[in-house]
């Protein structure tokens, strides 16, 4: 079987990724990504264990950083296991040339959500607005999309350029989209954004943990509160 996991809700994707991995627990895990050649994807799928083992081939970004063609894709075999995760959606163009043997599965982030993160400045009542809409969604992990998005923002904040901030971030950004997180970090200085960026690890330190019973958006607003009101 051949999964092809893609889009922004890398959070969502992830699970997914561990989700099918539980069924190939007895397999050898072939680990593959954006920076490892395109050889390796290629004699990974070609050769064979010599001792039979059954492997399964997990490759991320390899897609989106253009590591391997159509043609390519086209010419693994069915029987082999492979899954491509990548961390942005594909275009449907692109999606096209698969045919029905790959098992395409796409990762939306809700418009709330990214309304919610870009709505994140010291006008803090805008952004409780924002969050408590977000209440009634499950599933979405608000705490981890939350980090993603003021990691960006310290990044863009620092003065590291896109191109830096797509290596360390693992993610592609679109000219347009960084523009936009130029504009956002502007609004808050550099230590509310460190001061934020602790507090949410803080806040999944303890629900991981289980010492709180808090509800995550709760947990969020007290800090927006605290933070982004000075």
């Amino acid at each position: 079987m051949i999964y092809v996991l893609h889009g922004e809700d890398n959070y969502s994707s992830y699970n997914r990724l561990q989700q099918i991995l539980k069924s190939y627990q007895n397999y050898t895990k072939v680990k593959i990504d954006e920076k490892s050649p395109a050889d390796e994807f290629l004699g990974s799928t070609l050769t064979q264990d010599l001792l039979g083992t059954k492997k399964i081939i997990i490759c991320e970004n390899f897609i989106h950083t253009k590591k391997i063609k159509v043609t390519d894709l086209k010419s693994i075999p069915s029987e082999h296991d492979v899954i491509f995760w990548e961390k942005s959606q594909l275009t449907s163009s692109f999606l096209s040339k698969f045919d029905k043997s790959f098992k395409i599965e796409q990762f939306k982030l809700k418009p709330q959500l990214f309304t919610f993160l870009d709505s994140l400045s010291p006008n803090y009542f805008n952004s409780l607005k924002e969050l408590n809409v977000l209440r009634t969604y499950k599933q979405i992990s608000l705490n981890w999309h939350l980090s993603a998005r003021v990691q960006l923002l310290i990044l863009a904040k620092l003065g590291i350029s896109r191109e830096v901030s797509e290596k360390i971030t693992g993610k592609p950004i679109q000219n347009w989209q960084w523009q936009k997180l130029l504009l956002q970090a502007n609004l808050i200085n550099l230590s509310t954004l460190i001061k934020l960026f602790t507090g949410i690890i803080k806040i999944d330190y303890l629900i991981k943990d289980g010492k709180t019973n808090i509800d995550e958006t709760h947990l969020i607003s007290t800090l927006l509160v605290k933070y982004l009101r000075g």
